[in-house]
């Protein structure tokens, strides 16, 4: 399975999970292919660290926004 199968396959059973991807073979059109199919976000290796907490930040609170107050 590649990562844009199982992007679809987290999606399905995790409809609201934020996915992120990371890749060693980026291209343009798979960027594109996972932001269509709603990947958080799109990470070339290498990345920094800060770069990668970062992201893993964001995506915590954007999940946080996302989720309906008591």
């Amino acid at each position: 399975m590649d990562g844009m199968q199982i992007l679809s396959g987290v999606h399905r059973s995790h409809a609201s999970m934020p996915i992120l991807i990371m890749t060693g073979y980026a291209t343009v059109q798979n960027a594109v292919a996972a932001m269509k199919q709603r990947a958080f976000d799109y990470l070339t290796k290498p990345f920094a660290e800060d770069q990668l907490t970062l992201t893993v930040t964001k995506a915590i609170e954007n999940k946080r926004l996302e989720e309906p107050t008591v």
